[in-house]
Parts: structure tokens; C-alpha cells; sequence
């Protein structure tokens, strides 16, 4: 409780601080543990690098879906459209999909994000076609335009925790490729694989 007080003054510090207000001139001097955790907030808070190359990312794309349900097999192929924009003052990056996916109508919504603080790439995705949440984390290679974010989730059928990676390559004119591997003991298979076109 003692620290969750404390938390909640810096972070009251920091709001005070950087409106400008003649409130920030009356407030009382911070001890030099106060000062430390402020700054460690606002390093915490404040966009960076790896938030302007998520911004690169925002627009409205047409989408060709590609499902695979076992190694080798033919895909399912469906289209949808996707609509991306940074929220939060630039600090995630949301994104809405529609489309159809095996016939059946879709809706899904992500978000990603740059943690400053553990200095990972994270993503959390949900859809129609469930009702929990999907979490991923990961690394940018930005000179590659390649991002590579490891996930899991549990399998409906016989719910077992499976593995997956996800791969998003940047191509020409803002398009990207993402795909989609499921991690399973006997090695790794493409389940699904996204064409995002810019419109």
C-alpha cells in the first residue's frame, strides 16, 4: 500500500509538473528519491525511436488471407481490410480488421507496443471467432524491417497450450507480409500467412 501511495505521488508529480501550471510552482521541493522516481517515470511514458517506426505502420490496407489447417495442405483463401492508427498520444498501435475468414464474417483488434521499461516489443490481439485474449512478444529489426513475436494460446480441442511465432516483413510501398507458425513437437508449420496492401 506504502508503495502504491508512493506511485501515485510521482505519477501526480510528473502530471503537475509537465502541464505548466502555477500549481507545479507551489508544490513542495521532492526528495532526491522522488526526483529519481519521477525521472524513471517519464522515461517510462515518454515516445521514443521504436515509437515513431510503429507510426510508419499506420494507414488502411486491403488484406488477402491465406489459412492453412495442416502442414502441406491447400489453404482457405479471404480478404478483409485492416485500419491502423497510433492512439495514446503515439504510444501504441491500434489496429481493426474485417473480413471473412472460411465463410464465416470477422472482426478482430490488436494493439503494439514498445514497453521503454523492459525494452521488448509486445502485441495482444482478439476476435470473433474466440473469447480470450491472444499475447505476443517480440524483437524489430528495423535495418531488416523484420519483426519476430512469440505467443501462445490454448487449444480449444484439447486444451493444450500451443505455441506459436509470428513474422512481419516489410515490403515495397508500405505492404507487409506477416506469417504465422504454430510451434508444436514435431516442429514448426505455417497456419497462416497475410498480405497487407496499402490502399
Amino acid at each position: 500500500m506504502r508503495m502504491l501511495f508512493r506511485t501515485a505521488t510521482v505519477l501526480m508529480a510528473v502530471a503537475i509538473l509537465t502541464t505548466g501550471t502555477t500549481v507545479a510552482q507551489e508544490a513542495p521541493e521532492m526528495s532526491a528519491e522522488q526526483q529519481a522516481m519521477m525521472k524513471a517515470w517519464q522515461e517510462a511514458m515518454i515516445p521514443g525511436p521504436q515509437h515513431a517506426e510503429m507510426a510508419k505502420m499506420v494507414g488502411e490496407f486491403k488484406m488477402t488471407v491465406k489459412s492453412y489447417m495442416e502442414p502441406g495442405g491447400e489453404p482457405d483463401v479471404s480478404t478483409g481490410t485492416a485500419s491502423r492508427k497510433m492512439i495514446m498520444g503515439g504510444r501504441y498501435l491500434e489496429e481493426t480488421v474485417t473480413g471473412t475468414v472460411m465463410g464465416q464474417p470477422f472482426e478482430g483488434r490488436g494493439l503494439t507496443g514498445y514497453d521503454n521499461v523492459t525494452g521488448k516489443w509486445w502485441g495482444t490481439w482478439l476476435d470473433n471467432m474466440s473469447t480470450g485474449i491472444n499475447t505476443s512478444h517480440g524483437e524489430w529489426d528495423f535495418q531488416k524491417g523484420v519483426g519476430v513475436f512469440y505467443g501462445d494460446y490454448v487449444d480449444p480441442m484439447t486444451k493444450i497450450i500451443t505455441e506459436t511465432r509470428g513474422v512481419i516483413t516489410r515490403l515495397d510501398d508500405g505492404a507487409e507480409l506477416m506469417e504465422m507458425f504454430m510451434i508444436e513437437p514435431t516442429g514448426e508449420f505455417k497456419s497462416m500467412e497475410i498480405l497487407y496492401e496499402r490502399k
